[in-house]
């Protein structure tokens, strides 16, 4: 048998957290890339970084060491700056190179390599209660198999390793690898939500091959063993899947695929109590697809499960006795099921902009993307397959976050700790795709909000939680909103640069990225709405060979039907020329 072990890891820089919620951008960085080749400049093989500040995407190659593979997991500090990362069995600081002292972690693993675990969600780092800048990451351990082995899962120890970070170029390794709970835990498949007194965190993990669940309780003391949970209806936890908990806590939900495909899986959805931990009202979904469980996400307001196969994306109302009456597809995977390079679907993840984003189960250079998953038509969420075209190529991976802003459950007899819900104002906004000045404008406020106060820079104000804005003109808005509770207050502003001339009321430039990834050409327009922005391409003869029109945000069209060589590109928006250059396409 092969024996795998469950690891926590800690990560400590001394410092103590007040009474104030600390939890704004700690997820505001996904590490990506790819698992076997190195770092190649001029083609799609490396790493890069998801960036959500601001509340938008915006994504830019970096030279790391890390190679990535399923098994992925990233943290930042509240303000957003990159702390560290981890694919199982490397740890990377945000140097983008191996910590010293954890340059090999799980060494005498069974599946050990250094393009890392190749489970999904088997690594979760926490901020650890007790201190600002203290962290851990579970992940998992396996030993070699016995001659008489009859499985490849032996997941059966949750462990601790423990360094310190105070200086973060030169971190100290107090522990590694130190034995916490004995079970028989699922490969992966672990995450955690905040306790209902604001400072804590639940951790779940499934029982392998079982229908009973594990739960741990992270405090200032440390991880400890809280109880195990048993359920009568079907389960297949083998590890092979998803679980996540919704953005309040409330639910938690769990696909897995049977260990014999043929038999399909079964989503599992639980109420959460974040006061004592325990878990209830058990509901299972039967999953026939035989290829594979992919993943799984809720939406923003707490209401849909988004949920993954390899090849179909469906969604249900979480909130149901039955939620399997509610259940509709979305969409199919369009695509060769056996293209090693095809964008099925894998792994899900609620972004800090409240989209959800889908990873594939292989090495692609795309995404998959959910706009507006809060949108009770199943018809207007939003949804792009392939939406989304990477800067390299991506093995499977998206990082393991839970919700860090989510605060106490005040009233509650866990309220205990003098920690109060104060707001964090979060929006964004999106551009109608006919009407320009048209704009929706997109609530991701936290931390129990009653009232939303928008003023959109023209005069016009609203009270709406999301409303819709039309601009009477082109020009630069100064966009805020404030959110209010029974505890506080906080204001969010941003600027909206709305047509190229609107550039000329301020010293700032047009931010506007384009590069070419084999056969895509990419571009990401950073700061302003255009009006009718033109992309020409012309080849190195002066003649024009594309025009395309460009829109905000991040845009790709294909340059296969090109040959190799040099083009020169020139943007121009309502007679002003925005941006030129050249982009060299290669082999």
């Amino acid at each position: 048998m092969i024996r795998l072990i469950c690891i926590i890891f800690f990560v400590v820089i001394v410092s103590s957290i007040g009474n104030n919620l600390l939890s704004q951008k700690e997820d505001y960085n996904w590490v990506l890339g790819t698992a076997g080749k190195d770092n190649r400049p001029t083609e799609p093989y490396g790493n890069f970084i998801m960036s959500f500040d601001n509340e938008s995407l915006l994504m830019k190659r970096i030279v790391s060491e890390a190679k990535m593979y399923n098994t992925n997991s990233v943290i930042s500090n509240a303000e957003g700056l990159l702390q560290l990362y981890s694919n199982g069995y490397l740890v990377f600081g945000n140097n983008h190179k191996a910590l010293p002292g954890l340059e090999e972690i799980n060494r005498d693993s069974y599946w050990w390599r250094i393009t890392g675990y190749p489970f999904n969600q088997a690594i979760l780092i926490l901020q650890d209660p007790g201190h600002k800048n203290q962290y851990y990451l579970i992940y998992c351990y396996d030993a070699k198999p016995p001659d008489n082995n009859d499985t490849i899962i032996r997941t059966n120890i949750l462990r601790a390793s423990l360094v310190n970070l105070e200086i973060p170029i030169n971190p100290i390794v107090i522990y590694k690898d130190k034995d916490i709970h004995l079970g028989k835990f699922g490969v992966g498949e672990i995450t955690a939500t905040r306790h209902a007194n604001g400072r804590d965190w639940w951790i779940v993990i499934p029982k392998r091959y079982s229908k009973d669940l594990f739960v741990f309780l992270l405090d200032p003391k440390g991880i400890q063993f809280s109880h195990e949970q048993s359920f009568d209806l079907p389960s297949a936890s083998g590890g092979l899947g998803q679980a996540c908990f919704s953005p309040d806590g409330s639910s938690y939900a769990l696909g897995n695929i049977h260990g014999k495909y043929r038999l399909g899986g079964y989503l599992e959805l639980f109420d959460f109590d974040r006061c004592k931990g325990i878990l209830s009202r058990k509901r299972v979904i039967p999953v026939s697809d035989s290829v594979g469980f992919g993943g799984l996400a809720f939406s923003t307001n707490n209401k849909f499960l988004y949920f993954a196969t390899q090849v179909v994306l469906w969604r249900v109302d979480a909130t149901l006795d039955n939620p399997e009456l509610s259940k509709i597809k979305i969409d199919t995977f369009q695509g060769n099921i056996n293209d090693p390079f095809g964008c099925t679907f894998n792994q899900l993840l609620l972004g800090a902009d409240g989209k959800i984003y889908v990873a594939s189960d292989g090495t692609n250079l795309c995404m998959s993307v959910l706009e507006e998953p809060n949108n009770d038509s199943g018809l207007d969420i939003g949804w792009t397959q392939n939406g989304i075209i990477l800067p390299t190529y991506n093995r499977g991976s998206i990082p393991n976050l839970p919700n860090f802003r989510l605060g106490p459950m005040d009233g509650s007899e866990c309220d205990s700790l003098g920690i109060n819900n104060i707001p964090l104002a979060r929006f964004r906004h999106r551009q109608d795709s006919i009407d320009i000045l048209k704009f929706q404008f997109t609530d991701l406020s936290s931390y129990e909000v009653k009232e939303w106060y928008w003023d959109f820079g023209d005069g016009i104000q609203s009270r709406d939680k999301n409303p819709i804005h039309q601009y009477s003109k082109q020009g630069l808005y100064h966009v805020c909103l404030k959110v209010k509770n029974e505890n506080g207050e906080d204001l969010k502003c941003k600027d909206i640069y709305l047509g190229v001339n609107s550039f000329k009321q301020t010293q700032k430039e047009i931010g506007i990225d384009i590069w070419n990834e084999g056969n895509q050409l990419i571009i990401q327009i950073n700061n302003y709405y255009p009006k009718n922005l033109r992309l020409q391409l012309f080849n190195v003869q002066g003649k024009l060979i594309e025009e395309k029109r460009l829109y905000y945000g991040l845009q790709t069209f294909s340059v296969e039907h090109y040959p190799q060589g040099i083009y020169y590109y020139q943007m121009e928006d309502q007679g002003v020329k925005v941006k030129s250059g050249k982009v060299i396409k290669a082999d």
